[in-house]
């Protein structure tokens, strides 16, 4: 099985990354104390950037972090196959 780290400092997004890598993955959850750097809580206001550029996020939370774990096991597959090949 390969090893993902998920940090706190990753916060709202890194949750649900680890939620989708535990459904999807089999992983396995290993809780560690605040590590320095680590953020208790964040949260973003993004009107600025929609109104300044018109820019205005569509995907969901949910569908984007499946999106993500899909897109990084593959890279993950194809990285390792690629440097096994190279050794």
């Amino acid at each position: 099985m390969q090893s993902a780290l998920v940090t706190g400092a990753a916060g709202f997004i890194g949750f649900y990354v680890a939620r989708r890598l535990l459904a999807d993955c089999g992983a396995v959850r290993e809780f560690l104390p605040m590590q320095p750097g680590d953020v208790l809580e964040t949260c973003a206001d993004s009107s600025d950037l929609e109104r300044t550029v018109g820019f205005r996020p569509r995907t969901s939370i949910e569908d984007g972090t499946h999106r993500f774990v899909e897109w990084f096991q593959t890279y993950r597959r194809s990285h390792v196959l690629k440097s096994a090949q190279e050794s």
